[in-house]
């Protein structure tokens, strides 16, 4: 059952509307998400559209990792290489599908779980399926990434795929020559941040308080993420 909040009026957006308008016009949009629910149409597109980007990279993907294969010292001979072509497409094929049908999954669950605490100390209790739409909805930046990155990766050669993405590390010209700021640069992705930025404004309309309340927690927690990918890069050998 939809969640009905008083102050908002239904807009009755259509799917289409939703999608585009969590871009354009998130307020809105989002106040019609509360009101209304419905996040099972809006996850089959996130799904199946970033299914179609990530199918797309598909060729230059299994390229790159027999590129790899014959690089360095273990470098794999002709004869055992001809073997593990099937192999590299199917592994392929699972990162392709993690990316696209796991990952979303789980921040989704994680981010609804977020609101679902964050309501249990506020008022009107909030149906889950409620929040699991404003999680599901602020994630149309990370599918427009998502499209942005399979371009990237269209018009570049296979052999730069590792170091192709939408992190300003990826976009920014060169390197620092400082680890630690690389790596931060790395996990700094514009369009996880504008997805964070619209999950704190629709997640303080589903619960009615304020977006610097939720936005505090939520940028916390990924400056906390950012904070441990640097220590762990730094730790690793090839840092």
């Amino acid at each position: 059952m939809a969640h009905m909040e008083p102050g908002f009026a239904p807009l009755r957006l259509s799917l289409w509307r939703r999608l585009w308008g969590v871009l354009v016009a998130p307020r809105t949009t989002f106040e019609d998400i509360v009101t209304r629910g419905g996040f099972w149409p809006g996850a089959a597109v996130v799904y199946l559209a970033g299914l179609l980007a990530a199918l797309s990279t598909l060729p230059k993907l299994r390229a790159f990792a027999l590129w790899q294969l014959q690089q360095g010292p273990n470098a794999l001979p002709p004869e055992q290489l001809a073997a593990v072509r099937g192999f590299a497409t199917t592994a392929a094929l699972v990162e392709l599908f993690f990316g696209a049908l796991i990952v979303p999954t789980v921040v989704w669950l994680f981010g609804a779980g977020l609101l679902k605490i964050f309501n249990r100390s506020s008022g009107e209790p909030v149906p889950f399926a409620s929040l699991a739409a404003v999680s599901v909805f602020a994630y149309v930046p990370m599918l427009l990434g998502d499209f942005v990155r399979a371009a990237l990766i269209a018009a570049s050669s296979f052999e730069r795929l590792g170091s192709i993405g939408t992190s300003l590390g990826a976009l920014l010209p060169g390197r620092t020559e400082i680890a630690w700021l690389d790596l931060v640069l790395a996990q700094v992705d514009p369009f996880a941040l504008w997805a964070l930025g619209l999950f704190s404004l629709g997640g303080a309309l589903a619960l009615r308080t304020r977006t610097s309340n939720i936005a505090l927690v939520v940028f916390s927690l990924w400056g906390l993420w950012v904070v441990v990918g640097v220590f762990l890069g730094l730790r690793s050998p090839s840092a």
